[in-house]
């Protein structure tokens, strides 16, 4: 998405927010403890928020952008600017509710969804590259995506979120802990316990391998001084996101692009595919190109 374009999202949010602040005062007691409860993680609430409320946001969007799909793309991405924001969703504990909306969709729905609202990889560009798609292919999954959420948080009112935020905060824990095993020489041992061997992996540089590709390409970086800073981490049934910073050595500055996304697929539990991807790179690249 363009700058132009987010910027209008982000005028249609900032002109529908569910209780702007400076209306609090006029709105109804129920209005507020929906809010309370949607903050507080529930799902019911969130949905019923949505629900009272989309009709607004399309006014607005249609007053802002005119008739189009530009309104109504616009329409959709509020709805999920509500998810994130409501909780914070940065925070794992607060994101693990909402990501019980994100479960119900399919595989192929998940990946574009975590990325694009739940990671720094948020264009559609940055999306395409990262997944291996057209830009077309991304931006109609999450069309698809789009229409699901407050149907989908109705439909789970009564289930319990405590997994999901569980399973977020042990996907931040293995990535720490894999980052210190490689650090120690351990992460061949790590890879073979917890990844397929018929690992299919694409790394950052664009080459095509398995299990002796992503070791050895570990040990080279390591080797070179390389390091990797876990920073965030979300996780679906059968998809995480890690992002990391990577910090060049210090007699090499420029030697590696400043951060990297691990797109991690796992339907049966074990990794299966790892696509590693630059989402923020050195000067005179661009993203999702080849790194030096």
């Amino acid at each position: 998405m363009g700058s132009a374009a987010g910027s209008s999202i982000d005028r249609v949010w900032r002109a529908s927010q569910l209780v702007p602040a400076a209306k609090i005062d006029r709105v109804s007691p129920l209005e507020i403890d929906l809010v309370r409860s949607a903050q507080a993680g529930s799902a019911s609430a969130l949905g019923m928020l949505l629900a009272r409320h989309q009709a607004g946001i399309r006014v607005v969007a249609l007053s802002i952008l005119g008739h189009g799909p530009d309104a109504e793309d616009a329409v959709q991405d509020v709805v999920l600017i509500a998810l994130r924001r409501i909780g914070t969703l940065r925070d794992p504990a607060a994101a693990g509710p909402w990501l019980h909306a994100i479960d119900r969709l399919s595989p192929a729905l998940r990946q574009v969804v975590l990325l694009r609202h739940f990671s720094d990889v948020t264009s559609y560009e940055q999306i395409a590259a990262a997944c291996e798609l057209p830009v077309g292919t991304v931006r109609s999954r999450l069309n698809q995506a789009r229409a699901k959420p407050a149907e989908a948080l109705l439909a789970a009112a009564d289930e319990a979120y405590d997994d999901a935020a569980a399973r977020n905060a042990a996907g931040a824990r293995e990535a720490t802990d894999t980052l210190a095993a490689a650090r120690r020489g351990e992460f061949a041992a790590v890879v073979a316990d917890r990844w397929s061997p018929g690992l299919h992996m694409t790394s950052g540089q664009g080459y095509r391998g398995g299990v002796e590709m992503a070791v050895r390409g570990m040990d080279a970086d390591l080797g070179s001084g390389v390091r990797q800073k876990f920073v965030h981490a979300v996780t679906s049934r059968d998809c995480t996101v890690w992002e990391m910073e990577m910090i060049s050595p210090a007699h090499d500055p420029h030697h590696c692009p400043p951060a990297v996304v691990w797109l991690m697929s796992h339907p049966a539990g074990r990794v299966e595919r790892l696509r590693l991807f630059f989402p923020v790179v050195s000067a005179g690249r661009t993203a999702g190109s080849p790194a030096g």
